[in-house]
């Protein structure tokens, strides 16, 4: 590649066919490794990891295990031809890469979704760049319609000229990148200076540019994968599907806008896919201000605008009632070191989550009302310090209130080990860990309105469960976690026309399976363990005739040992309108039961086990719109006869209330 003013992306999948340490060279004009265009250099990434080269171009990596990795390779402002060798651990010699497979094509766009761009700028560390590809967002759940964009407007003596201009997209991604406005727009579809404008507000005044970075998840209608080709209409943008680069469009500032059309993508239709749109303009001039991103059926030109399959859940606006709700923040905690991958295991028919039957459910889970986020693992489930020298996995998540947000000021995490791995999002971007160590301000909310909550969350990994584990404000006091500022979204189907039911809701009755946890098991005694894939299964229990209300058989071989069943359904909220419905639970004598509300909630997270405890009970307040709400009830039990006991009933309000029976629970379709 030759060129000036320009920074070359080469990407694409590589096999590498045997473990060890593989050595690469990029060889290029030495004077492209050198800082230019304000710290920018050439920058190597393989399998999503940063790969540090010589003054010569020369660096190694580990291979763990054989497989496809992704090469992506950054050169700002290259001047030379460039070739790429690679020597292999059991062939020292160097040798030409033999073969690149495409990122983007037949083969679908979210192939390799660890393969993400990564900011060139070398004072940003190695992180990877904020596309929110790997940002957690609730399964299943859509709760705002179009794209949310956070952007910075300046005047023009901010930018620095042409190639400022060029790099500035791929800054404004670096993970803690501060903006200063968040707004929700339905469609990229800005063809003049003023649509702009108005769908970018500010109070900068004499404004003359701005950065940003827009993002959404694309879905498919019809229930199969498609293939579409993404056409950018702008002076300066990069489009990324999944984490993979599919267009980067740059004409020269002088040059006005240009519209570019990508190669053949395949989306798929079980989770579609997250695009990210990072955009600079440097003036509001009338030529140049356009943003416009349109898709067209791969073979045609029959572009036309995203707008009616784009969706995010980064923010959400609960007066909506498009879904039900309850108060606190969840936390799930993970028996490994590190968070599993995100993942779109669903359960057949329906597309809600698998909950504890999915290989990377949680180890544990609960639901935190009040107080503040400042805790340990061992004060959320006391007794998981008993083994020795544990290491944890964490995610807690909430939906902040926006008036909460601006009073918070920036938010970080605090009081860390120094060995731990941690990271904070909120509203679909990571705010911290911030470049040089502090946090970043949050976005001011004044241009996506009032009644809004911001997603928060926050993750660590590495963590024993004595570490003091804190999200802080700007002041560095933890940030409240009052009923009245965060709330979490509750799943309910609705019927699609008169009686009939939503699809993955099966016929009523109860359906459960119990299953034995090893006997030398990771799980101390008297905590309930959520993950249920593991485990094995020692029987099945089916009745038309009950719901979440019976005493159920199993396996009278069992006997009194301890373990656990799992019934799964849904529970009708057969009142119009949303409701708050109060929820009564009673736990039968040696029984310890936790209810779980998709998208993986803490409804009520169930006592301290103890096979000698009495009965007892616990109540929990939903609010839910008419519909279906998927529902796990995991009752641990030791009872002497093998049998286990549910009963879940609605306290109120008077028009609802009753035992959880037949008549207002569901069996899923798989079931």
């Amino acid at each position: 590649y030759k060129d000036a003013g320009l920074v070359v992306v080469m990407g694409g999948l590589v096999p590498l066919e045997v473990a060890g340490l593989y050595a690469i060279t990029v060889a290029l004009n030495s004077v492209s490794y050198a800082p230019v265009a304000g710290g920018n250099a050439t920058v190597l990434f393989v399998g999503g990891r940063r790969i540090f080269l010589s003054p010569m171009g020369v660096g190694s990596f580990q291979v763990a295990q054989p497989g496809l990795f992704a090469f992506e390779l950054h050169i700002p402002l290259p001047s030379a031809n460039v070739r790429i060798t690679l020597s292999k651990p059991s062939y020292p010699l160097p040798r030409t890469i033999p073969l690149f497979y495409s990122v983007v094509g037949s083969s679908g766009a979210a192939l390799l979704a660890g393969a993400l761009p990564h900011d060139l700028d070398s004072t940003f560390g190695s992180g990877s760049i904020g596309t929110s590809t790997s940002s957690f967002q609730p399964p299943g759940v859509t709760l705002i319609s179009g794209w949310l964009v956070h952007y910075n407007v300046t005047p023009g003596s901010e930018w620095g000229g042409n190639d400022a201009t060029m790099l500035a997209p791929l800054r404004a991604l670096v993970p803690g990148a501060t903006f200063s406005s968040l707004t929700r727009v339905p469609d990229l579809a800005y063809s003049s200076s003023a649509s702009l404008i108005a769908a970018l507000p500010s109070d900068v005044l004499g404004l003359s540019g701005v950065l940003g970075v827009a993002f959404t998840r694309l879905r498919v209608s019809g229930g199969t994968d498609t293939s579409i080709v993404l056409r950018a209409t702008c002076n300066r943008c990069i489009v990324w599907v999944d984490g993979l680069l599919v267009l980067n469009v740059w004409e020269g500032v002088t040059r006005g806008f240009v519209a570019k059309s990508s190669g053949c993508i395949s989306v798929p239709a079980k989770v579609g896919a997250v695009v990210t749109v990072a955009f600079a303009t440097p003036s509001l001039q009338v030529s140049v201000a356009r943003l416009q991103l349109e898709s067209a059926p791969c073979g045609t030109t029959r572009f036309g605008p995203l707008s009616s399959g784009v969706a995010t859940s980064a923010a959400w606006q609960v007066s909506s009632n498009i879904v039900g709700y309850t108060n606190g923040m969840q936390c799930d905690v993970w028996n490994a070191a590190t968070l599993p991958a995100l993942n779109s295991e669903t359960q057949a028919g329906s597309g809600m989550p698998q909950g504890a039957v999915s290989v990377s459910a949680p180890t544990f889970k609960t639901r935190r009302v009040g107080g503040y986020a400042d805790f340990s693992i061992k004060s959320l489930f006391p007794g998981a310090g008993a083994r020795p020298s544990p290491t944890f996995s964490v995610r807690c998540w909430t939906y902040l209130d926006s008036g909460a947000v601006a009073t918070a000021g920036a938010l970080a995490l605090a009081a860390l080990p120094a060995s731990a791995a941690a990271r904070l999002q909120l509203a679909g971007r990571q705010v911290w860990p911030h470049p040089g160590g502090s946090s970043g301000s949050p976005p001011s909310l004044t241009a996506i309105g009032t009644s809004w909550h911001m997603l928060v969350v926050a993750e660590w990994e590495g963590v024993t469960a004595f570490d003091a584990l804190r999200v802080v404000t700007a002041s560095g006091s933890p940030l409240g976690l009052s009923a009245a500022t965060t709330k979490l979204p509750l799943l309910v189907l609705t019927s699609p026309s008169g009686s009939a039911r939503p699809k993955g809701v099966g016929p009523s009755g109860h359906a459960s399976v119990t299953r034995l946890p090893p006997p030398a098991s990771d799980t101390p005694p008297q905590l309930l363990q959520y993950g249920q894939a593991l485990l094995p299964v020692v029987g099945s229990f089916q009745s038309p005739a009950n719901g979440l209300n019976g005493v159920f058989s199993y396996n009278s071989a069992i006997g009194g040992l301890v373990r656990y069943t799992r019934a799964d359904g849904y529970l009708a909220a057969v009142l119009s309108g949303t409701t708050a419905y109060t929820l009564r639970l009673v736990d039968g004598i040696a029984t310890s039961t936790s209810l779980t509300m998709a998208p993986g909630v803490s409804i009520i997270s169930g006592r301290a086990f103890s096979g000698s405890f009495p009965s007892a009970e616990s109540t929990a307040t939903i609010v839910l719109p008419s519909g279906y709400v998927y529902t796990e009830a995991i009752a641990k039990t030791s009872r002497s006869d093998g049998k286990t006991v549910f009963y879940l009933e609605i306290s109120d309000p008077v028009g609802a209330s009753g035992a959880v029976d037949a008549s207002v629970w569901f069996r899923p379709t798989s079931a």
